[in-house]
């Protein structure tokens, strides 16, 4: 059985219409801008599944569904899946959310990391699935205290501006180190909810959880790119110009540092 890592309850907010189930995607490997239904992409068979009572009861305890003989936790992650999606349509109807909703938010983003990270993991995806699904917990009961420790604010985006999201939709960011090798504790984090909010983290000595507010397209600009640059193949969105014209601008960006680059003699 195909298991979603990144739920429907949180792609629909992608979707090129309310009442169309389909993305725009951007494929980095083939250079192609489609569209496709979102129930047909970022799942793995059997991704949240055990095989045997003894595996799945060591691991989930009673936070078991059992289907033809195999035991998964994706029934306990669609009841948290449930509760995000009701906190995404209040942020998407209102405008703002509260602070628990919020500290609910920042838990599932620390799982949607660890979940997304793991999957693009050949080393991890090699492992039989209860050594998987420890490695999985183990890493994200780790990291979840660091995303609990930003500071944290809902960006939302101009009428004319949307947010992309990938196949890896939380970006890192710390200008003290632009590599890959970017340390969670020092990174701003880079979150996009919807296609119109953003969420935001950055390093605090003192933990906050600031109001929704506007911010400037530069800004999701910058999500943007981070999304486009950390993603592992696909990037989606719910309009194709939008996607188009940062391409464009991504080219003629290159193109100019070419330009001004110093000959070699």
């Amino acid at each position: 059985m195909n298991q979603h890592y990144l739920p429907q309850t949180y792609l629909k907010s992608f979707h090129i219409s309310p009442k169309n189930g389909n993305v725009w995607i951007y494929n980095k490997k083939t250079k192609k801008i489609y569209y496709r239904p979102s129930k047909k992409i970022f799942s793995k068979k059997d991704f949240f599944t055990l095989h045997g009572a003894e595996e799945a009861l060591k691991y989930y305890g009673e936070k078991i569904s059992k289907d033809n003989n195999k035991y998964s936790m994706e029934q306990e992650l669609q009841k948290m899946e449930s509760k995000i999606g009701r906190i995404l349509k209040k942020l998407k109807e209102q405008g703002h959310i509260d602070q628990n909703e919020i500290k609910t938010i920042i838990e599932w983003a620390a799982w949607i990391h660890t979940v997304t990270n793991a999957v693009n993991n050949n080393n991890i995806q090699k492992l039989p699935n209860h050594q998987k699904t420890e490695i999985l917990i183990d890493i994200f009961e780790k990291i979840l205290p660091i995303f609990e420790s930003k500071n944290w604010k809902i960006g939302i985006a101009e009428k004319k501006e949307n947010l992309f999201s990938s196949d890896k939709p939380i970006s890192l960011f710390d200008i003290k180190s632009l590599n890959n090798n970017i340390n969670l504790s020092n990174a701003l984090i880079s979150f996009p909810l919807t296609n119109k909010t953003l969420l935001i983290g950055s390093p605090a000595k003192k933990i906050q959880f600031l109001p929704c507010k506007p911010v400037p397209k530069e800004i999701i600009l910058l999500a943007n790119f981070l999304t486009y640059s950390q993603s592992e193949k696909l990037v989606i969105i719910n309009d194709k110009v939008e996607m188009e014209n940062f391409l464009n601008y991504m080219l003629n960006g290159i193109q100019e540092k070419h330009k001004m680059a110093p000959k070699q003699t």
